[in-house]
């Protein structure tokens, strides 16, 4: 039957009026799930996840001017001068990045009093250590 074709990537890739539906429902936080069953039922044909995904990363390269997500990080960093990054490479590989707003450093050179930190461990997609540190200065400012 003609239906069988249905679900060959050919047959079911999304068209232009479904990709800005995608974009606009995944800018809402609409989940994955719900974004595949409102293009199935609205367009009456299959929508796999793997589309939906696929056309999520080009846009999100898109939004990225083809760079890395790393160097796109640090070319806001850059960019912005109220924020410093020091950046560990080894062997060709990004190693950490710890970037820091410069009234705060300038703020814990002087009041080194109380640092909290707050560690993950390869919970994150690149399984790469994340920490998030907060200064408390003797005004009890952060």
């Amino acid at each position: 039957s003609q239906s069988v074709f249905l679900f060959e990537p050919k047959y079911r890739g999304l068209t232009r009026v479904e990709k800005s539906t995608v974009v606009t429902l995944k800018t809402a936080k609409v989940p994955l799930r719900a974004v595949v069953k409102i293009l199935s039922d609205e367009r009456g044909k299959y929508v796999s996840q793997k589309d939906v995904l696929n056309h999520m990363s080009v846009e999100h390269k898109n939004r990225l001017d083809g760079m890395s997500e790393a160097a796109h990080l640090l070319s806001l960093i850059d960019s912005n001068t109220d924020w410093e990054a020091e950046v560990w490479v080894q062997a060709n590989s990004l190693e950490a990045v710890f970037f820091f707003e410069k009234q705060l450093m300038h703020r814990f050179r002087k009041f080194p009093e109380v640092v909290i930190m707050d560690a993950t461990y390869k919970t994150n997609r690149f399984d790469m250590p994340l920490v998030l540190m907060t200064g408390v200065d003797h005004l009890g400012k952060s």
